[in-house]
């Protein structure tokens, strides 16, 4: 995504892999960074499993691709969300709504742009 920079704070390999963890900014004022760590990698089965933390609170995302057809992939994108305290439950829930405002299709629309251009699609 345009502005994903990602720093990379463990890794024992130049590639994506189970165990690496980076860093990333926070998206809320009270959550200056998050801290993610790749919890599962299965590229033979098209599958990736983030651990997102903060301090208050952390959240699961899972990614299974499958082909839909000849031309086209089918994504299931599942998050789980967990509150340390009032503040986590607070801010998973406007992450929760933030996400869904676009119904998820701002990110269908980037990583088809990607595919198709093979480059970032700015300001999204």
């Amino acid at each position: 995504a345009d502005g994903w920079q990602p720093e990379i704070l463990y890794s024992d390999e130049h590639q994506m892999h189970e165990g690496m963890v980076f860093r990333t900014p926070g998206i809320f004022l009270q959550e200056a960074h998050y801290h993610w760590i790749v919890s599962k990698y299965m590229p033979e089965k098209y599958q990736i499993e983030y651990t997102v933390s903060t301090v208050n609170r952390y959240w699961v995302i899972k990614v299974c691709c499958e082909a839909a057809d000849d031309h086209s992939t089918k994504a299931t994108v599942r998050y789980t969300y967990t509150g340390f305290n009032e503040l986590g439950n607070k801010l998973n829930e406007k992450a929760i709504h933030r996400m869904f405002e676009h119904n998820l299709n701002d990110w269908a629309e980037a990583i088809n742009y990607y595919l198709k251009t093979g480059k970032l699609l700015k300001n999204h």
